[in-house]
């Protein structure tokens, strides 16, 4: 080539380098508005899925907790409320105050809201770490808010719960991690401990298990000494939490405590025999074969990593299989499918993902497959499924504003009955200070009613000696019985024997506990004092409370 016309070609290639910078320039407020852009698709996509003008999953159990924590004088006579639960603490902080501020419905709202951008950050963060395109991101986005448990009933997103900032503080340390920016990676991690101990705890575990399977991050050990350091200080509460736990224990028959919440309280967590059908082994079985693929064959480093992290949730698994059929299922109370539940899901989708990417990218060839058929696999990869995605997003988003508004219309209908009346009711005439004998499955009677329960189903304690006072008053409002089923079929028995419970059961009840008022039904054939009644519930005063 003379020399002439290589001097004009890069010329005229450093003219379109040059119009490029200074487009860049002149775009950069369009190139800033990028990422945020991006992130506020993730929010808005998991906000048109998750949000719910009702109560989501725990709520009913994590707000008025919050609540209390911020304002110790709301309900001070409610035993529950006053527990000790450590881990909770910082979540507390923030959505006490939000609950305190704009009451349960409202402080919900923003809080779910909050809670998905921090978990939309997360997921950005992690997903161009992995070198991952933003519409397989969305992909993988997409499946995994339409399935994310195996089986025991995990679930990442969902309502204002702790356990949302917990998954995306492990999405954080696993990006950094990646990067090998170890002091934040360590940071996360501890702070995903402290949001939700076993969370935290079990994701640190398969990160040590992706560690020890990947060369490149293996050979980082003396670099994790070194930086691990902050881990330390982000964990204190998860840590704190976790000594009460263990160690704490006080003179009592442990055994007994943690059966009471394996057996009877969590059955559908913990108990592969409360699992219903066999599809969970299949799926196990797939992913398991999808995960020892991938770290086997896998062309890039991010495939790799991410495999064998999914091979860490598998362990996890597979311990709580074994510890199962060893036959000591106290062990099982700490959980060891929840985590991976979720994360055998999720890694599964990321993987995929990561596999069309490589395709798209020309990484990965399949030799078998002619040229032809090659570059329409590579299109396949690179743009129609992309495409796909990109406009399934957009018809989602557009969609859900009418769906908000047909639930919410539903929502201001169901909130309408004899129920919500007698506990509004209650919350604007009775005391305070009062505290109320309340059917057990009643798990909304804390935001309603905004007074103090004797106990509740839902409202389960954690450390071993409330544990078992917790178990003695269900026992008590089951009319003294030892409760026959378990888990969430034992909420029918329990509810039928608590409008069974005579004159001289709820009034010993109410003497030793302090008890100010009975919900009861107005078929009931009572004689104390009826202060409230309609077709369905009947508020008696059992005790003065005296002054508010």
């Amino acid at each position: 080539m003379p020399l002439k016309n290589l001097e004009n070609k890069t010329a005229a290639r450093f003219l379109i380098f040059r119009d490029q910078i200074a487009s860049l320039k002149q775009n950069k407020f369009i190139l800033f508005m990028t990422p945020i852009g991006e992130i506020l698709l993730i929010w808005l996509l998991i906000t048109v899925n998750k949000f719910s003008f009702y109560l989501i999953q725990n709520e009913v159990d994590i707000l008025p907790f919050a609540k209390q924590f911020v304002e110790p004088n709301w309900l001070p006579n409610d035993w529950f409320l006053n527990v000790d639960i450590d881990y909770r603490q910082p979540f507390n902080f923030i959505i006490g105050h939000l609950v305190s501020w704009f009451g349960f419905e409202t402080g919900a709202y923003f809080g779910r809201l909050l809670i998905y951008l921090i978990f939309g950050i997360a997921l950005y963060i992690f997903f161009k770490e992995l070198h991952l395109r933003f519409s397989l991101g969305l992909l993988v986005l997409l499946l995994f808010l339409n399935q994310s448990s195996v089986v025991a009933g995990e679930w990442i997103v969902g309502g204002a719960e702790t356990k949302t900032i917990a998954y995306a503080f492990v999405l954080l340390s696993m990006a950094f991690f990646f990067r090998k920016s170890y002091q934040m990676a360590f940071a996360f991690a501890g702070a995903a401990i402290s949001f939700h101990v076993l969370v935290g705890g079990y994701a640190l575990f398969c990160m040590g298990v992706a560690t020890l399977l990947n060369k490149d991050w293996r050979s980082d050990w003396r670099l994790y000494i070194i930086n691990s350091w902050p881990i330390f200080i982000t964990s204190y509460f998860g840590l704190q939490a976790t000594i009460k736990q263990l160690v704490l224990q006080g003179n009592m028959d442990v055994n007994k405590v943690w059966e009471i919440y394996v057996q009877y309280r969590v059955p559908h967590h913990v108990l592969p025999s409360a699992w219903e059908g066999n599809l969970w082994k299949v799926i196990l079985i797939l992913a398991t074969g999808l995960f020892l693929i991938m770290y086997t064959t896998g062309r890039s480093k991010a495939s790799r990593f991410i495999a064998a992290y999914a091979l860490g949730s598998v362990l996890l698994f597979s311990f709580g299989l074994i510890i199962y059929v060893w036959g000591d299922t106290n062990l099982l109370r700490y959980y060891w499918f929840r985590f991976p539940d979720v994360m055998i899901m999720f890694m599964s989708y990321v993987l995929v993902a990561l596999w069309l990417n490589d395709i798209g990218n020309g990484s990965i060839t399949i030799n078998t497959l002619s040229p032809r058929l090659q570059r329409g696999l590579q299109t396949i990869s690179s743009r129609v499924i992309p495409t796909i995605t990109s406009y399934a997003t957009i018809l989602i988003i557009l969609s859900a504003p009418y769906q908000l508004q047909a639930e919410y219309k539903y929502f201001q209908q169901s909130n309408i009955g004899s129920r919500i009346s007698t506990l509004e009711w209650i919350s604007e005439n009775t005391p305070k200070n009062a505290v109320f004998l309340v059917d057990p499955t009643m798990s909304d009677f804390y935001i309603r009613a905004q007074r103090a329960m004797f106990v509740s189903w839902k409202h389960s304690p954690h450390l071993a000696a409330d544990i078992l006072e917790w178990y003695k008053r269900i026992v008590l409002c089951n009319g003294n019985r030892i409760p026959t089923k378990s888990g969430f079929a034992s909420e029918e028995e329990l509810q039928t024997n608590f409008y069974a419970l005579d004159e001289a059961q709820i009034r010993k009840i109410a003497n030793s506990y302090g008890i100010s008022y009975y919900l009861g039904s107005p078929r009931q054939n009572l004689t104390f004092e009826s202060v409230y009644s309609d077709a369905e519930f009947t508020v008696y005063q059992i005790n003065d409370t005296g002054d508010e």
